[in-house]
């Protein structure tokens, strides 16, 4: 089987799914040069949602809009290089992509004061049948790579999306709250009781999912609920 993939290779090398200039050995899905030109999210940042700021306070929509989850923190913004590698990681199936970018979360979760000191992990759950059509959660790969980077167990049995919703993307700030509320059940609080927890997501676009994730497991008795995805919108 190896030996056929090298020769289907040779005829026709893979190419970077961004740039796409052939790829080097030992490179996947997407070139090194690409990958590694991420702009990543660095001081000044808000300290509630973790967007891109002049000064390290706290911004207008976070003012306007108060989270429920305690702080937020994102590899760097949803657009250019990480838009394209999020959405060939989530709709393409290049998992590859995504062990990548959990590795740079855990480097980030391990850098911050409130991160660090997490008890454990919390995917956003996808619902069952999107999971199925999908193949996979992009949450839980996310999830994963940062737990083997960081050393901080993984709960991904203990949140569960209870009802599917519509996508996101055209809703408003308003629509969207209102297409996830009541959509999250936890059904082991004894595992979430007194805990500090980290939900883990690929983008992070108003907050809506986020936060009806956090309440929830606020409900179930967390005691902190912080959030760390791969693009702050």
């Amino acid at each position: 089987m190896n030996f056929l993939k090298d020769i289907f290779n040779f005829i026709l090398p893979p190419h970077c799914g961004v740039c796409k200039k052939p790829l080097e050995s030992g490179e996947k899905a997407v070139c090194d040069e690409c990958f590694n030109s991420i702009w990543v999210i660095v001081s000044p940042f808000c300290k509630r949602c973790g967007r891109h700021t002049e000064k390290e306070t706290v911004c207008n929509e976070c003012i306007e809009h108060p989270h429920e989850f305690t702080i937020a923190r994102a590899l760097g913004k949803y657009e250019g290089v990480l838009r394209d590698l999020v959405h060939l990681f989530k709709y393409s199936r290049k998992i590859s992509i995504g062990r990548k970018l959990g590795s740079k979360l855990g480097v980030i979760l391990e850098n911050d004061e409130f991160l660090s000191q997490a008890d454990a992990l919390v995917p956003v759950p996808l619902y069952h049948t999107k999971k199925r059509e999908r193949g996979y959660n992009q949450s839980e790969i996310l999830s994963y790579e940062i737990s083997s980077h960081a050393g901080i167990p993984e709960l991904n049995k203990v949140l569960y999306k209870i009802k599917p919703t519509k996508s996101q993307t055209e809703l408003s700030i308003e629509e969207r709250a209102l297409n996830v509320k009541d959509a999250f059940r936890v059904n082991r609080t004894e595992q979430v009781s007194g805990k500090k927890l980290i939900l883990v997501d690929d983008v992070f676009t108003t907050g809506a999912t986020l936060d009806e994730c956090a309440r929830e497991l606020y409900k179930a008795g967390a005691s902190e609920v912080y959030a760390i995805v791969c693009a702050r919108a």
